[in-house]
């Protein structure tokens, strides 16, 4: 089953490591900017972001994804 990244799982991850938005973006060299865009599905991370967002979150990167049969049903 196809997977997609998630924002509302990038936020959950975030507030689960404790982290601010400004916090997050200093330590993956992004702009707090781009965090929210991702974290509102209005921009999607480059792969190395995406590496760097999980490194950071102390998550696997699987865990920044959600299936397409949950975005269908709107569970992500």
């Amino acid at each position: 089953m196809p997977r997609q990244f998630s924002g509302p799982a990038l936020r959950h991850a975030r507030l689960a490591a404790g982290l601010s938005p400004e916090r997050l973006a200093v330590d993956v060299d992004r702009s707090v900017w781009s965090i929210q865009s991702y974290e509102l599905g209005r921009a999607q991370p480059s792969v190395p972001a995406l590496a760097q967002l999980a490194t950071a979150l102390d998550v696997p990167i699987d865990a920044l994804f959600t299936s397409e049969a949950e975005v269908t049903a709107g569970v992500a």
